[in-house]
This record gives C-alpha cells, sequence and structure tokens, in this order.
C-alpha cells in the first residue's frame, strides 16, 4: 500500500499520488481518470478504459440477444 497527501496547488486541492503508483498505473502528466466513491474505496480507472465500457457492453449484449436460443437451451438442458 502507498502513501498518498493531499496538498494545495495554486489555490487547488489536489492529491499526490508515489510515482511508483503512477508508473504502475502507466499514468502521465496530463491523463485524465474517472475517480468514484465505491464501498468507502477511492477507485480510479483511466479515462481510456472508461469510454471503452459503453462499446463492450453493446458487443456483449449483441452477442447474448444473437446466442440467446443456445443458452436458454442449455439451461433448460440442466434441470
Amino acid at each position: 500500500m502507498a502513501l498518498a497527501r493531499i496538498a494545495r496547488v495554486e489555490g487547488m486541492l489536489a492529491l499526490l499520488l508515489p510515482q511508483a503508483l503512477l508508473d504502475e498505473l502507466g499514468a502521465r502528466v496530463g491523463d485524465e481518470f474517472d475517480i468514484a466513491l465505491e464501498n468507502h474505496a477511492l477507485v480510479m480507472r483511466h479515462r481510456k478504459d472508461v469510454e471503452q465500457i459503453p462499446r463492450i457492453d453493446a458487443i456483449l449484449d449483441d452477442l447474448f440477444h444473437e446466442r440467446e436460443a443456445v443458452y436458454r437451451a442449455l439451461a433448460e438442458g440442466a434441470k
């Protein structure tokens, strides 16, 4: 676990993260991240990854609908 610190930078508050953590994330100055609080934990996702989620969801929906009959037959076969 790494230690982060909040600092005032040019009149704003900033969360300062250790370089090793940023290196592990592949983060560079100017990169954008979506940040959310989930179950009392700060979750940070690179913006480019977040932008892919709707496309992936659409692909999975299409795949499910395309193969829905197969999935239903498999589920009924287990009875």
